[in-house]
This record gives structure tokens, sequence and C-alpha cells, in this order.
């Protein structure tokens, strides 16, 4: 849990909210944008997935680690993370499924150490990693998997993919 970027992103939605509703769907029922950088960790893991449910757009970094999350089912609503996503050492985590309609990352994609891990189709919408794309260290990802993301995606830099699955 990155503690300084909890509070920040907390304090940010909590202002947003007194404004027009951090987390909650806006008035037409469309996903809101949600200001600041959110971490779902293995504190209070279901608050901190309330708390990004209903976002479309989150504009800094989202990161998912060290949770005993099967799936990050429930985030079918965001489209995009400005900042940095981060999914890793999630012993757990099986898909990503539930970032199906994820489009963009304005930053870095790190994937690393999610040992139940098995493949990374849920992010078959992504198109586009403004900074660098890491996938490693997945024992049971299939690299055929994260061979068809890196190929769908276009990054501004460097990609690293490696320590995956190469057997399946």
């Amino acid at each position: 849990m990155k503690v300084e970027g909890l509070w920040i992103g907390l304090f940010a939605c909590l202002a947003q909210a007194a404004l027009s509703g951090c987390g909650a769907a806006g008035d037409d029922g469309s996903p809101n944008t949600c200001s600041g950088s959110y971490w779902v960790d293995a504190t209070d893991t279901e608050a901190d997935l309330e708390a990004i449910a209903d976002c479309g757009e989150i504009t800094g970094d989202l990161g998912f680690e060290w949770t005993l999350l099967a799936d990050l089912d429930g985030l079918s609503n965001l489209t995009a993370v400005g900042g940095d996503l981060y999914i890793g050492d999630n012993t757990s985590l099986t898909n990503v499924d539930g970032l199906s309609n994820l489009r963009a990352v304005g930053g870095y994609l790190h994937i690393f150490f999610n040992g139940a891990l098995s493949n990374v189709n849920g992010l078959s919408s992504l198109t586009t990693v403004g900074e660098s794309l890491s996938i490693t260290d997945n024992a049971l990802l299939c690299q055929n998997s994260v061979d068809a993301l890196v190929a769908a995606c276009t990054v501004g830099a460097w990609t690293s993919v490696y320590g995956n699955n190469d057997g399946c």
C-alpha cells in the first residue's frame, strides 16, 4: 500500500465528492472521471474497490498490489487510466477480465508477480500505453496471451516481457 498515494487519492475523492460525487455515476448514469491516484491493497480491499467502481477514467495512477482478489470484476466502467497501472503481487488473481473496457493507460503498465494469473485477455480493448509496458514473472501467465496484447497495443517507449509461461 502506498499510503501517501492512498491518502492523496482519498482526499481528492472526498473533495470531488463534495462537488460532484467521485466514484458514483453521473446524473445521467454515465461513469465519472475520478481525480487522483487509487491503490487497492490488502488493507480494506472492498472499500478501495468501492471508491473506483463507477469511475470511467482515473486521472492518476491505479494500483492493485498485495491483494487476495481472484479477479478485478466490477471495474467494467473503466476506460482510461491517466497515469500508471500496476497489477502486482496478487497471489490469487486469476484474470483481469474486469478491465475489459480499458482502452488507454497514459503512463506505464506493469503486471508482475501474479502467481495465479493465466491470461490477460481482459485487456483486449487496450490499444494505447503512453510510456512502457512490462509484463514479467507471472508463473502461469500464458506468453501467447501476453504476445497478443503487446501486438495490439501502441506503446510509447519500451516493452519488457519475460518470466511468464512459455509452455502453454
